[in-house]
């Protein structure tokens, strides 16, 4: 009889290798590895081939130091490349049939997000029957502050991090219904934290509502986004779409292995 015999894929070695698990251990979660020296220890190499590795890796701008300190993150290349990763991998397969289903079903234009570089980077959209007066490409990126996904985005992030935002962000007047402080954003951060959806009230475009809600919570978050026209359509009947999108984040979230 023959044996049965499992395949197992060949364990890399050499410097790439080790930057590639570099790469990994920095912008993994919880993130504790975070300086050349607690990367050193954690991958078991010596502390010069650390340090060469992780400088290489910021020329080529795979990764960076935290301004005003000596910790490692990732860097703006990395991050774009990863957003082309996923929007090239989200037109592909069941996620893009996902939103084609929510869109017959509602009969809205939708949408998925991420963060990239302070901006909301739209991921794939299907457009609903009757589009929009202005399209937004794949690839395309709004603020965070003024968009359903960007402030769904702000509200998921850890406090840490949303409080640096507020801190720095210009909140730049796209519309008459943009937000106009700092303390009005805090404000409907914790009302999208208690509702767990996040509205567009023409804050980004004029003409055009949305309402958001949550695909993957942990980094990288993702989320799903309605939008239509608000000569058409209103916040409140958005709100009445929420089940159909909640079921529809479930099901994509299941495509990016979560949960």
């Amino acid at each position: 009889m023959a044996e049965n015999r499992i395949e197992q894929r060949p364990v890399a070695t050499g410097t790439v290798a080790k930057a590639v698990q570099i790469l990994t251990l920095v912008t993994s979660p919880p993130r504790h590895f975070s300086t050349v020296s607690e990367i050193a220890e954690e991958l078991a190499i010596p502390r010069p081939t650390a340090t060469r590795l992780v400088n290489n890796l910021i020329k080529l701008g795979m990764l960076k130091r935290e301004a005003g300190g000596k910790k490692i993150i990732e860097g703006d290349d990395l991050v774009g490349l990863a957003a082309a990763t996923l929007t090239g991998s989200a037109s592909r397969g069941p996620r893009h049939e996902i939103l084609h289903e929510l869109v017959l079903a509602t009969r809205e234009t939708a949408n998925i997000g991420t963060l990239v570089n302070g901006q909301v980077v739209y991921l794939d959209r299907v457009e609903a029957l009757w589009p929009l007066a202005f399209r937004l490409e794949i690839g395309s990126r709004v603020p965070l502050y003024c968009s359903a996904l960007g402030k769904l985005i702000l509200a998921m992030m850890p406090d840490d991090q949303l409080d640096k935002y507020l801190d720095t962000v210009v909140l730049r007047s796209l519309t008459e219904n943009t937000l106009k402080s700092q303390a009005e954003l805090a404000d409907e951060i914790s009302q999208i934290r208690r509702d767990g959806i996040s509205i567009d009230r023409e804050e980004c475009f004029e003409g055009v509502i949305g309402i958001a809600v949550p695909v993957i919570s942990a980094p990288p978050t993702i989320g799903l986004a309605l939008v239509a026209p608000s000569s058409r359509q209103t916040p409140e009947g958005l709100r009445q779409l929420v089940p159909l999108m909640q079921d529809a984040a479930d099901r994509l979230a299941k495509c990016y292995h979560v949960g």
